[in-house]
């Protein structure tokens, strides 16, 4: 057993010169019950471990006292004295930290005398530096927690040490017993103990350390004994004086956010800039935690603290004039509107492990180690120096509606397949009106393999506003990679215009972010409020989409001339739908891990009467049937099923009464019925939320594109457009007018372009590889890489608001259709700036197309195109027709064509006047 501990142990460390030095594993050992402690105890432990093949390098010996918790320890190091010899104690103090001024070096270590020979509970110190008999006598006054962290005790007799029982100790101390040979042994024992505390070196290291660099002429080591327990191995650790040091000094970190971009209002409000707060803010943003360097670590945090005590009287003063401006509304709106907020990620130790090994600091170039736990911290408007996200990540004020006095709630949440976050996954982020926010921290425990990914989505109102991906390189140990980054953060989607109008753009249901597994063979679909997770195989998804496919497939293939579905087979494919969507739903309300939040959450979904469910594909391919999902309840027994009539949901504009609890068959119960499903298409680059399109002053609002002849459907479609919305509103492309030349102009762009045409991809000599949908226009065909070249040859490449079109792309099946590409066709009219897209990755025909077209197009004036294509799918079912369910909406579900409406009040105001 102790020979595996120590093999999970990195191999080596690294001292102040370079040198590589073995791991020591400490080996606690209890007393025997009923009998007293005595150093041969020692003895014995040590020759055990000889035995096995641990040798004093590899192990310290070390007497189990009892654990207390204590507070984390912060800085200085407060070195109390009983002993004559503190005059040498403090000079060897500054010769350690020369580089320092003099009243720099209290703020990293101070040495003072003890008030008297017999010690006190009243301000111990962290280390006390005292002789054994003194300890002895001193142990009946102690009492814990006033107890100091360590004490160095001197046996310089040998009389002390097999006095002292480590159950007599205060609990949670530490005792360190040594026989000095000569008096300057003492002084330079301590002074080598608090130089290997600076290089953040557990105490039992620190200790052996310590005692290896003071061996005599023969090479005969002090003699020494260590009393400790687990907890106050890591007791004086300096990580954890640097994450006190990072947290006290917050408020510096604010002032680098805020101070920066205050503007000319806080100068009209008195607010004057300080060259001590802006040193005292600078040295805190340099300090690192390089616990190998006197030089850094402990020197840049003293430096930091001194500074900051001298800054304190103009901090004041500064506080004293925010607040003064925190009274005025005009002075606060214009520090608001200047501020650049944008997410922070960075990792950091967990001081709540023991760790033998803690890497200087945690940045891009940290490989982790495997098995090992950290915080993942995420913030808003920090200044961190190991931030991992690009600064050129766009901010989140713009992106969120304007800041109220209480501020806002955000939701993050972090997720991972092969990671495991220890505690909450997600967590409320408040972002006040100014300034930047406190982070939150979220506990990860690293897989064991080569390297592993981590998502974070940041939402407001269940709206995703940002999500990320980390990247993290893994190892045996931490190591520092000189070749190329180990942990990267990388923006794989974000919002850009700001969610003003939360009447027009109101909080969704229900926000999912959908990826693939590292393993490939599974996608996670990761709820991003809660911060649950579920992992579908891509067994599972394909059997779900077959499903699905042959239920409508059987409907499809039962039509009448009128493209209706017979009422039997209606009837039937419903019933099966309802049967697979419900058991789908179930496996998500059934998750074991899930919790009360979650459930709620998809409880509030199901007693929803309407609302938009927002997904967000970070893995492109995944395609899944949302709209059939169905989370009300069915009728208990087969028999009942068989006999159950379906429910169209609606008569005429009458809603029906059921509901989630009602126990029949209803339309309604699925999702793409009485909820808009809007899914947003990853990218790296930002994208925006948009509201309202419009076209270019010389084109009509709609333009279509019609790549069958004599198709009674689309021409019917055709003609209803025409007439529904006059020359000024809608214009059918004629064969000889190229399409993609036209999209590219402004002034000529339409705010909605219809598609309908069959897609194929089937090989042909005189026509591209790839997956194709024939169209009426110049150009024959629609392919991506037309789409590509349209974008590449002409500047912007990208369609900007507010001319980003809506696009039904209607691409109807030939028998070897290449649907499962028509994803393709979505992502690259997405990076050439779609407002939304309505499409299908499923088999229809001119029939469905140009229902969707004539019904959908004339409601976009008013309603968005989400609730456009729910609307219809809600009316094709209640005509006895299930395959709406179909089509999907891509992109922003609240796009809509306000020109529509007025060119429908136009032409009714001219018919009723002619």
């Amino acid at each position: 057993m102790l020979l595996g501990l120590a093999a999970d142990l990195p191999t080596v460390r690294r001292d102040a010169d370079g040198n590589t030095h073995p791991t020591a594993l400490a080996v606690l050992f209890d007393v025997p019950i009923g009998l007293p402690w005595h150093q041969a105890y020692e003895g014995l432990t040590r020759s055990v471990l000889e035995v096995v093949g641990l040798s004093a390098t590899r192990s310290v010996v070390a007497n189990q006292t009892r654990e207390q918790a204590a507070a984390p320890f912060r800085l200085p190091f407060d070195v109390v004295t009983t002993l004559p010899d503190q005059n040498e104690l403090t000079a060897g103090v500054r010769r350690m930290l020369g580089n320092l001024l003099p009243n720099e070096v209290e703020y990293a270590v101070r040495v003072r005398p003890a008030p008297s020979a017999l010690l006190t509970p009243t301000d111990p110190g962290d280390v006390l530096v005292t002789s054994t008999l003194d300890l002895l006598r001193s142990l009946p006054a102690m009492r814990s927690p006033a107890v100091p962290r360590l004490i160095v005790a001197d046996d310089s007799d040998g009389r002390g040490s097999g006095l002292i029982q480590p159950d007599a100790l205060p609990a949670g101390i530490s005792v360190i017993t040594f026989q000095p040979r000569v008096a300057a042994d003492r002084t330079n024992f301590v002074l080598a103990l608090l130089r290997e505390f600076t290089h953040d070196l557990p105490l039992h290291e620190a200790t052996a350390t310590a005692v290896a660099s003071l061996r005599d002429t023969d090479d005969v080591p002090l003699a020494y004994s260590l009393y400790t327990s687990a907890s106050g191995l890591d007791r004086l650790r300096l990580s954890t004086a640097f994450e006190q040091f990072q947290e006290r000094t917050r408020d510096l970190q604010r002032y680098l956010s805020v101070g920066a971009f205050a503007g000319p209002a806080a100068l009209e409000a008195g607010v004057r800039s300080s060259e001590l707060v802006d040193r005292a803010a600078g040295l805190v943003r340099e300090a690192r935690n390089n616990f190998m360097r006197e030089s850094s670590g402990l020197s840049e945090m003293a430096r930091a603290e001194a500074a900051r005590a001298v800054a304190e009287p103009d901090l004041r003063a500064m506080e004293a004039a925010a607040r003064a401006i925190l009274r005025q509304p005009d002075l606060v709106d214009d520090l608001a509107a200047t501020q650049h907020r944008r997410v922070n990620i960075w990792i950091s130790e967990d001081l709540t492990q023991p760790s033998p090994l803690r890497f200087d600091e945690i940045n891009e170039r940290t490989a982790l180690a495997r098995g090992q736990t950290y915080n993942l911290n995420v913030g808003i408007g920090l200044h961190t120096p190991t931030d991992l996200v690009d600064p050129g990540t766009p901010p989140v004020d713009p992106i969120l509606p304007p800041t109220p006095a209480e501020g806002h709630v955000l939701d993050v949440a972090v997720f991972s397949d092969s990671a495991r976050i220890d505690g909450p996954a997600a967590q409320k982020l408040r972002l006040g009106r100014i300034g930047p926010t406190d982070p939150v921290t979220f506990r990860v425990r690293m897989p064991h393999r080569q390297s592993s990914r981590i998502r974070v989505l940041i939402s407001f109102r269940q709206h995703i506003v940002q999500a990320f991906t980390l990247y993290v390189k893994l190892g045996a140990i931490e190591t520092y990679s000189l070749e190329e980054p180990a942990l990267r953060a990388e923006l794989e989607f974000s919002r850009q215009s700001q969610l003003r109008d939360l009447d027009a753009v109101p909080p969704r249901l229900l926000c999912v972010a959908a990826n693939e597994d590292s393993s490939r063979s599974t996608h996670r679909l990761m709820f991003g409020s809660s911060g649950e997770s579920l992992a579908l195989t891509e067994t599972l998804v394909t059997s779900v989409r077959k499903e699905f496919r042959a239920q409508l497939a059987d409907a499809f293939d039962h039509r009448d001339s009128d493209g209706s579905v017979d009422a039997g087979s209606f009837d039937r494919v419903v019933k099966s739908l309802a049967r697979v969507g419900r058991d789908r739903w179930g496996s998500l309300y059934d998750d074991p891990g899930a919790s009360d939040t979650y459930v709620e959450m998809l409880d509030r979904v199901s007693n929803a009467e309407h609302g938009t469910v927002q997904v967000l594909r970070l893995d492109h391919h995944f395609a899944f049937p949302w709209s059939a999902l169905y989370d009300w309840r069915l009728p208990d027994t087969v028999r009942d099923m068989k006999n159950a009539t379906v429910c169209r949901g609606r008569n005429g504009s009458t809603t029906c009464d059921c509901g989630p609890t009602t126990g029949g068959v209803c339309v309604r119960g699925f999702w793409g019925i009485r909820l808009v499903i809007e899914e947003l298409m990853s990218r790296r680059e930002v994208d925006e939320c948009v509201d309202t399109v419009q076209g270019g002053l010389g084109s009509p609002a709609v333009l279509s594109t019609v790549g069958v002849t004599g198709d009674a459907w689309a021409d019917a479609m055709v003609k209803h457009l025409a007439a529904e919305l006059g020359e000024a509103g809608f214009e059918d492309l004629t064969a000889e007018t190229p399409l993609l030349p036209r999209m590219w102009e402004t002034g000529r762009r339409p705010a909605v372009l219809v598609v309908v045409g069959h897609l194929t991809k089937t090989p042909k000599p005189d026509e591209p590889p790839g997956t194709r949908i024939y169209i009426r226009a110049a150009e024959r065909w629609l392919d991506t890489e037309g789409l590509r070249e349209a974008r590449r040859k002409r500047a912007p490449s990208r369609w900007t608001q507010p001319q980003r079109p809506i696009v039904l792309l209607l691409g109807c099946d030939t028998g070897s259709s290449g649907l499962d590409e028509v994803f393709s066709f979505v992502n690259s009219l997405t990076a050439s700036g779609a407002a939304a897209i309505v499409a299908t990755e499923e088999k229809i025909d001119t029939s469905l197309a140009g229902s969707l077209a004539a019904t959908m197009v004339p409601a976009l004036g008013t309603v968005g195109v989400g609730e456009g294509l729910r609307d219809w799918r809600a009316q094709l079912m209640a005509e006895g027709n299930p395959l709406g369910l179909l089509f999907t909406c891509f992109g922003s579900a609240e796009a809509h064509v306000p020109a529509l409406a007025a060119t429908s009040a136009g032409k009714q105001l001219q018919e009723a006047t002619s």
